[in-house]
């Protein structure tokens, strides 16, 4: 497991005008910094929008989270440590930044090739959209191994 894209630490790949980012409320616990979002409906009393993590294989996706209160960095992929450093949230509430669009960094947890067309898998991270139906969110910008973080281009494609 290792961060293929070493120089960033959290936030975006490149200029502010060549990627869009939403500052989004977490609505669960422990966003991981590289990892996926999803829209959340938010509590009846605010109309703020909301984020939970991608949780199941091929959903459609909202974006790849950058950044958050926690201040969390990426990281070199596998699972968190116990020191929380790579969670961009720790609470629900916290405040997440989430790139919806443009290049940024990405946990992965297949093997991917160069230009291979990712989207959601169960655990937060990105797999290959592969099969009929499953959303696709970006492509890889990096050949990764599984576990690894790697550079992304989000431009959310719809269905493969």
């Amino acid at each position: 497991m290792t961060n293929l894209y070493p120089g960033l630490s959290r936030g975006e790949i490149g200029p502010r005008d060549s990627v869009t980012v939403i500052n989004i409320i977490a609505n669960e616990t422990d966003m991981e910094m590289g990892g996926t979002a999803k829209l959340a409906a938010p509590p009846t009393t605010e109309l703020l929008p909301r984020a939970d993590k991608g949780d199941t294989a091929g959903e459609d996706l909202y974006g790849i989270i950058t950044a958050g209160d926690n201040d969390g960095i990426y990281g070199d992929g596998g699972s968190s440590p116990a020191d929380n450093t790579t969670k961009a949230s720790l609470l629900v509430g916290d405040a997440i930044t989430v790139c919806i669009q443009g290049r940024c960094l990405a946990r992965i947890s297949e093997n991917v090739t160069l230009g291979a067309k990712l989207g959601a898998d169960a655990t937060g991270d990105l797999e290959l959209a592969d099969a009929a139906g499953n959303g696709i969110i970006a492509l890889a910008l990096q050949v990764g191994s599984a576990g690894d973080v790697i550079a992304v281009d989000v431009q959310r494609e719809g269905d493969f």
